[in-house]
């Protein structure tokens, strides 16, 4: 019995120190990937002037419509962090989680993709944070389309 009782102290002993290993080498790993993820987001802030130069000269050489080359500007815009931003993020998170729509996660994202845009410790933690919880929301937004499509649809569309 005594020998039964040491096996499983030293166990769970060792369980816990592999948790607590697995869990510092995780945050040292998310050390380097924020780092490496802003540097990505400065640089598509430069591709961004970047598409917004080319357009400009496409539109003046006539090769593209003022339209069509507002419509490619928007599609690599992320655009400067906003007070509205804030506000509207802070709005949709005061909704029920089940409640939000997808249009609202891809509005959070953006913000997110904002924050880590920025250079401070502090936006880029806040953006991941976003982006987890939007990354949690879409699972279950899309298990539950799932769910609903598979019992709705007689297990035919799986």
């Amino acid at each position: 019995m005594e020998t039964t009782l040491v096996l499983l102290s030293i166990l769970t002993a060792a369980v816990i120190a592999l948790g607590f290993i697995t869990y510092r080498l995780i945050k040292s790993l998310e050390l380097y990937l924020i780092p490496l993820y802003a540097e990505l987001m400065r640089k598509r802030e430069r591709d961004y002037v970047l598409v917004e130069f080319l357009t400009s000269l496409l539109v003046s050489k006539g090769l593209i419509t003022a339209a069509e080359a507002n419509a490619l500007k928007s599609v690599a815009a992320t655009g400067p962090l906003t007070e509205e931003d804030l506000d509207r993020v802070d709005e949709i998170l005061d909704k029920d989680p089940t409640q939000l729509t997808f249009e609202e996660l891809l509005d959070v994202k953006k913000v997110a993709y904002k924050l880590l845009g920025r250079l401070d410790r502090r936006s880029l933690r806040l953006g991941m944070k976003l982006l987890r919880y939007a990354a949690k929301i879409e699972e279950a937004l899309i298990g539950g389309i799932k769910a609903v499509a598979g019992s709705a649809g007689g297990g035919r569309w799986r």
